[in-house]
């Protein structure tokens, strides 16, 4: 609708053909406002059939008599902040987790399970367009007349249409999240489990070396997509689980082995010499 009837900026300003059309009606625009006080809405929509020509009509009818209902204003904008912004603010915090650290990966917000993409919202978010329209319906709220309160309720309607898909990205960002610090755990548990177990270590000659190299080897590295985030972590987390397992049974057979050389040695006391 933007694109049809806002004026055009190339060396000077020129209407649209819509509103061109529209002005043959009336000599001037008074005459149009006086006429939008007279009569219904309904009435006024009557001077065409045309629908870029009839929407605004009704814009022109309203903005003549003040007539907007702009009571979501507020609430779309406490949506923007608490739904969207925190949303796609949190898809940032992961995307530096993945390229950080242990880590050296690329977030591709493009989904691989399905056609939903969040691309779109991500690059809106770097621009910092979702910020800049939140701080400028602040102003408008406070400031703006009636017309421009309801331009802004509209915007943000439309925006928030693509609620769902929020919500589908909000919760893929919360699963890559939790995934995310189930890992790191994981990963911090397996050094600390070097001198845990150090009969497992001195047996096997496991350095730290060794255990940074396990970790290096299933952290995330290339592009993902956003859906097989959370598959990715958890089966390299479980790659570290593995081991941390098999130094923890290695551990407890040496253990044991250790307790049968001990109750062979008390019985025999040659043996515990031998050992």
């Amino acid at each position: 609708m933007a694109g049809d009837l806002l004026p055009l900026h190339n060396r000077e300003y020129e209407h649209q053909q819509a509103i061109k059309n529209l002005r043959r009606y009336f000599n001037n625009e008074s005459e149009l406002r006086t006429l939008a006080q007279l009569v219904p809405e309904e009435t006024f929509r009557k001077l065409s059939e045309n629908e870029n020509k009839d929407r605004l009509l009704t814009a022109f009818w309203r903005a003549t008599r003040g007539e907007f209902d702009v009571n979501n204003l507020n609430e779309n904008q406490n949506w923007l902040k608490k739904e969207l912004i925190s949303r796609v603010d949190r898809a940032e915090e992961l995307t530096s987790q993945v390229s950080s650290g242990r880590h050296d990966a690329t977030l591709d917000f493009d989904c691989q399970q399905s056609s939903d993409s969040f691309e779109s919202y991500m690059a809106a978010h770097n621009s910092d367009a979702f910020t800049i329209l939140y701080e400028l319906t602040d102003s408008v709220i406070d400031e703006g007349d009636l017309l421009v309160r309801k331009i802004y309720s509209m915007y943000l309607s439309a925006l928030r249409d693509h609620d769902q898909t929020i919500r589908k990205l909000g919760g893929l960002i919360d699963s890559g999240h939790d995934e995310f610090e189930n890992f790191e755990n994981a990963a911090d548990d397996l050094e600390k489990n070097l001198w845990e177990y150090n009969k497992a270590r001195e047996f096997a000659d496991i350095t730290e070396d060794e255990i940074d190299t396990i970790i290096q080897e299933n952290s995330l590295t290339g592009r993902i997509a956003i859906d097989k985030l959370g598959d990715r972590l958890e089966n390299n987390r479980q790659g570290i689980r593995k081991y941390v397992r098999d130094m923890s049974s290695l551990d407890e057979d040496l253990e044991d082995l250790e307790t049968i050389f001990d109750n062979i040695a008390s019985i025999n006391p040659d043996v515990g010499e031998e050992k």
